[in-house]
């Protein structure tokens, strides 16, 4: 069985709809147990502000540390170009 959540976001102003998803997906796993979970990330999405350590806090805090002993943590986009800034060009991964 397979269970694909939609996206999590990291801004903080989507923290509570994040809470939501995985406490619904929390729910569901207390009857079936996962054997694995993979963990997917974009690299090409950066944040200057650490955006991604409150949702994998949260992610940690609504299924316990040990949900990280059988997971898999994906990174993709590694080779993509930046993502557009908000005048059209490339955004740069220089801080």
């Amino acid at each position: 069985r397979v269970i694909d959540t939609p996206g999590l976001l990291p801004s903080g102003s989507d923290q509570l709809n994040n809470e939501k998803i995985l406490k619904s997906v929390r729910d569901f796993i207390k009857k079936n147990p996962p054997d694995i979970v993979l963990y997917l990330d974009r690299l090409d999405m950066q944040s200057r502000n650490s955006g991604d350590m409150p949702l994998l806090r949260t992610f940690t805090d609504i299924f316990g540390a040990s949900i990280w002993f059988n997971a898999i943590v994906g990174l993709t986009h590694a080779a993509s170009a930046p993502p557009d800034g908000p005048n059209g060009t490339a955004s740069s991964y220089d801080m």
